[in-house]
């Protein structure tokens, strides 16, 4: 069942994307939309291809994101993120937030993750844990680690299920070059698991090597 697999933000696909702003003094609206021959979430090929659009409103710390994406094996995902970032330094930031989903046949609540994250430099280590009224009872936690260097960037993710009657865990690198502002290229593979992952919890679990090409579409205000 999709509802196994959906979990965890799908937003980081929109990261190279072309954005058009209208500013005031003390916020910001912004757009975006895209393509990418996959829909790659947490190292996991949930779909291809994927075709997906953006929102955000930005008023200081405050950011609000709404993303919308074709799924075929749930009509749609609609996710809408909250944010604060607090700035600790020129260089380091901590923000704390949620993300929020909606599929054609669920409910805003059903699933849901509670987010946090520290950004140093060019590094940036996050947490996500899933609640819902549809995972209670359920620990569902992932972790990332992640940098860029130049056109290159680098993401580790730890995901990790315990539902009292299965549990297990896999780790997943993923490796990123930007060719322009609006192409990028990405490799995936899921690099360690063990316990009960695979398709007795995650629908499409592989760790097959995973391509991926991302392309953004810019929106004229």
């Amino acid at each position: 069942m999709f509802t196994k697999f959906l979990a965890g933000s799908a937003i980081a696909m929109a990261a190279l994307s072309s954005t058009v702003e209208a500013q005031t003094s003390t916020s910001s609206v912004s757009g975006s939309a895209g393509l990418s021959t996959a829909y790659l979430l947490r190292g996991l090929d949930l779909d291809s291809p994927q075709f997906w659009g953006q929102a955000d409103y930005t008023a200081g710390g405050f950011t609000a994101t709404a993303w919308v994406s074709s799924l075929t094996s749930a009509g749609y995902e609609l996710n809408v993120v909250p944010k604060y970032t607090f700035e600790v330094s020129d260089s380091v930031s901590i923000d704390v937030g949620a993300v929020l989903y909606k599929y054609e046949d669920t409910d805003f609540g059903d699933y849901v993750d509670l987010t946090a994250g520290v950004g140093f430099g060019n590094f940036y280590l996050g947490y996500m844990h899933t609640v819902g009224s549809d995972y209670e009872d359920i620990d569902w936690d992932y972790v990332t680690f992640s940098g860029e260097f130049d056109k290159f960037s680098a993401l580790v993710g730890y995901d990790a299920w315990d539902d009292g009657v299965m549990s297990g865990d896999y780790i997943h690198l993923d490796l990123t070059y930007a060719l322009t502002d609006n192409l990028s290229f990405t490799v995936s593979k899921i690099v360690s698991e063990s316990g009960d992952y695979g398709d007795s919890i995650i629908t499409n679990y592989s760790d097959d090597v995973r391509f991926l090409v991302g392309f953004s579409l810019p929106i004229s205000d």
